[in-house]
């Protein structure tokens, strides 16, 4: 299933950038802390819990982020969202809850600056589930030559899936680059 959205994803990257007379890649690397309440999650109490979250995501545009206006696009990480350990038998077994993620995004300029809001909807693959996902942030991204930028995001995604909900809330930052005419 994970693959298959994945595939559907790249066929759609392939398909619709070449329509577009611009495309803007970005890249970033984040970390922050999940919202869970870990035993709604696992349904058990856990011995120990880790609620810090890193990860990586490559986000694609279809127009100029350049530009001041509306733009929409996709994007597909990986997510490091939480640690815990419960108890099996006298023995304490550690599990990592992680996962990919695949979302349509889109940003809306807010003034004449380079602050934008930032909203996404998809999926989150965790723990052999699927979550549907919800998110929102705002991006400061600062300008260092005419088709390059250094994007500073703070953002949050709400995980629906699963016993708990998850909220990662994530400080990320990158590169992104504009490319075409």
């Amino acid at each position: 299933m994970r693959s298959s959205i994945m595939a559907l994803a790249a066929l759609a990257l392939v398909a619709v950038g070449p329509a577009r007379a611009q495309t803007t890649v970005e890249l970033h690397g984040s970390f922050g802390i999940t919202q869970v309440d870990v035993a709604d999650w696992i349904g058990e109490e856990p011995v120990g819990k880790d609620e810090a979250t890193s990860g990586v995501h490559a986000q694609l545009f279809f127009g100029s982020a350049v530009e001041r206006r509306p733009i929409f696009g996709i994007e597909a990480g990986y997510q490091y969202l939480f640690f815990y350990e419960v108890m099996d038998g006298a023995s304490v077994v550690e599990r990592n809850v992680d996962g990919l993620r695949a979302m349509g995004v889109g940003r809306l300029p807010i003034g004449d600056g380079e602050v934008f809001l930032e909203g996404a909807a998809g999926a989150y693959f965790v723990d052999g589930t699927t979550a549907a996902a919800v998110g929102g942030g705002v991006v400061l991204a600062i300008n260092v030559g005419r088709t390059v930028r250094i994007p500073i995001k703070l953002r949050g995604d709400v995980l629906l899936g699963g016993n708990a909900p998850a909220v990662p809330i994530m400080a990320s930052g990158g590169v992104s680059v504009v490319f075409g005419s």
